[in-house]
């Protein structure tokens, strides 16, 4: 299996080089054709009032043509990337059957305000629920609970439901939730923020005006990077690669590609699956 994903993996950085390569020279040629507008309207700089007014009409026009072929032209081709990206990764994820893991969820580290079921697959916010006994691995704050299996090396896999009744159930009425990985070592009293510089790496639907469908955040370390999705998600497939540093995020019933996060390396912590539960 081994050497079938580093066979795969250099065929999809040829591609994706290969496609790299197309959109650059794209904005390349869109660049000179600006450039060529530049030099004639220095041109026109010179000519009589009336007439440089009357061929600025012409100059806008063309302008105007020139940016939206670049605004309509250019996310369709990296839709297309992401796309064969996603339709590759399908043939990774059939490769990585034996790196499935049954993820299941770690009590003590639940916050008061999250219910879990007695298998413990299943999480849900509810404001009505009795204070837990507090413990150092407890989030004291932030409504998030992570797995029980802790990762220090090798590519595991595990699929999580978002929407109704499953491994991990949220709330329809109140669609809020994230999912990803942490560290193990990440704080988990007071304020915590979803992010990176928290040891946090997770895509979601958080604040509002998320609610409406196909949209979520990747909670990087800078801040959340928007994501439109071609569909609502039913099921998260959730990636990790520990030594290469990453951590791939894909929409489990269509392979369709959501997010990666390249982390470099995890410098031998622990790493443990993440979920969060909202209002």
């Amino acid at each position: 299996m081994q050497k079938f994903l580093e066979e795969k993996q250099h065929l999809w950085l040829d591609q994706l080089e290969k496609r790299e390569g197309e959109t650059l020279t794209d904005l390349s040629q869109e660049i000179s054709q600006l450039s060529l507008l530049m030099t004639e309207r220095e041109e026109t700089l010179l000519q009589p009032a009336i007439e440089f007014l009357q061929d600025i009409t012409n100059c806008l026009s063309r302008c105007e043509k020139n940016l939206i072929q670049y605004v309509v032209d250019l996310p369709p081709k990296l839709e297309e990337r992401l796309r064969i990206y996603a339709q590759k990764n399908s043939d990774l994820k059939k490769a990585m059957q034996n790196c499935e893991v049954r993820v299941t969820m770690d009590p003590d580290t639940a916050c008061h305000k999250l219910f879990l079921s007695k298998d413990l697959k299943t999480v849900r916010w509810d404001v009505l629920l009795e204070e837990k006994t507090d413990n150092p691995e407890r989030f004291d704050h932030m409504n998030s609970v992570l797995g029980h299996r802790n990762f220090t090396s090798g590519r595991h896999w595990w699929e999580a439901e978002v929407q109704g009744k499953g491994k991990w159930e949220v709330p329809l009425e109140a669609p809020v939730w994230a999912i990803g990985i942490a560290r193990g070592t990440m704080t988990r009293k007071g304020y915590v923020s979803l992010g990176q510089k928290e040891g946090i790496w997770a895509v979601g639907k958080i604040y509002l005006g998320l609610d409406a469908p196909c949209q979520a955040l990747a909670f990087t370390a800078l801040e959340p990077v928007r994501l439109t999705l071609r569909k609502e998600p039913g099921k998260i497939w959730v990636a990790l690669h520990y030594e290469e540093g990453w951590v791939d995020f894909f929409d489990a019933n269509s392979d369709d590609f959501i997010f990666t996060f390249y982390v470099g390396s995890f410098s031998g912590q622990r790493i443990r699956p993440f979920f969060y539960s909202g209002e």
